[in-house]
């Protein structure tokens, strides 16, 4: 799905963080346009490569249509992920990665950068807080895999 074109999956939302010569990790985000233009093309695609595996995507489906009910708003600019690389984590990168969100989004006419967070990611939440997220909503937690866990949806509007 990653090198495809025209979903929430695709290369054509990540932006790679480079130190030095080595990739030290990526942000992937689209604006509330980008995933409402992309919804059938990303819920197929998900259905096509969970061949085997459909009724488990199904079950999950559900758990998480409960757990991620908030929809994006029009001029969100949603971050699916923020991911390092662990010797380039503590190292202020993950700002950077955001701050290329925000002119991402800015030059996208979005309003404002939304993410979720799972709850128990601790060091992810004060990160996010110290580069002016709030939380703006707390799911309802569900038992999944024999853990009991939820989301935390945090906001920051671009100026």
């Amino acid at each position: 799905m990653f090198f495809r074109a025209d979903n929430d999956y695709s290369h054509r939302h990540c932006t790679f963080l480079q130190a030095g010569e080595s990739v030290a990790g990526m942000i992937h985000a689209y604006s509330a346009e980008q995933a409402s233009a992309n919804a059938r093309q990303s819920l197929w695609l998900t259905l096509y490569y969970a061949r085997w595996q459909i009724w488990r995507c199904i079950v999950v489906g559900f758990a998480l249509r409960d757990i991620l009910g908030a929809d994006l708003a029009p001029g969100d600019f949603y971050i699916a992920m923020v991911a390092l690389y662990l010797p380039y984590r503590r190292h202020g990168h993950s700002k950077t990665l955001l701050e290329k969100a925000s002119g991402l989004a800015i030059r996208q006419g979005c309003s404002r950068l939304t993410l979720d967070v799972e709850d128990r990611n601790h060091i992810a939440i004060a990160a996010y807080q110290r580069a002016g997220f709030t939380i703006s909503a707390e799911s309802k937690k569900i038992n999944y895999a024999g853990e009991r866990w939820g989301l935390l949806r945090m906001v920051k509007p671009l100026e």
